[in-house]
């Protein structure tokens, strides 16, 4: 049986299930993504809700992706340092 939370992204309220034990951790990235949707919307002004979280989507996958491409350049650097 998983569990489940309710979240608050942008004033609306939305239940996400989870397994037994993260209910935590779910909460924490939906503050984090309701942190960023709000501080969005006052840049863009008056955008649709979906489309808001269109994009704040984007922005967070694009961010991801940066990480894992310096992550895999750390990598690199130090399989080549440990080879030295």
């Amino acid at each position: 049986l998983m569990a489940g939370v309710t979240v608050k992204i942008h004033g609306r309220d939305y239940r996400v299930a989870c397994d037994d034990g993260q209910e935590d951790h779910v909460m924490r990235l939906a503050r984090e993504l309701d942190e960023r949707v709000s501080n969005l919307a006052k840049q863009a002004g008056n955008v649709q809700e979906t489309q808001l979280l269109v994009l704040t989507s984007l922005i967070m996958t694009d961010e991801l992706q940066d990480a894992k491409i310096e992550l895999a350049k750390l990598r690199r650097q130090m399989e080549n340092t440990s080879q030295s």
